[in-house]
């Protein structure tokens, strides 16, 4: 999916029942599991 529609995917499917942040990336990598870790610690 294009950058960011998959967050409102989810955020849709949340239906505000859970907060929904997006990791984005723009240089065509995957999103590795230390960024989704890093997101959870900023967050939290």
């Amino acid at each position: 999916m294009n950058l960011g529609m998959c967050t409102i995917e989810v955020q849709r499917c949340a239906e505000g029942k859970a907060p929904v942040h997006g990791i984005f990336r723009v240089d065509g990598e995957p999103i590795n599991p230390g960024q989704i870790l890093d997101k959870i610690k900023e967050v939290k």
